[in-house]
């Protein structure tokens, strides 16, 4: 997180988030921003799934 401040919810687990907060969220895992206190500037980095051998 590079600014703001608020709340994310990943699964049903609430976080708190303020700037050089890192959450991570798993491939299919419904989450959502929520009660913003500040506007969020946030930096987000997809991968591609791991594949199996």
């Amino acid at each position: 997180m590079i600014s703001g401040r608020g709340f994310i919810r990943v699964a049903d687990e609430d976080r708190s988030l303020k700037p050089g907060s890192l959450v991570f969220v798993a491939a299919h895992v419904e989450h959502r921003f929520h009660d913003i206190e500040e506007d969020l500037r946030v930096l987000v980095f997809w991968a591609p799934p791991h594949k199996k051998r």
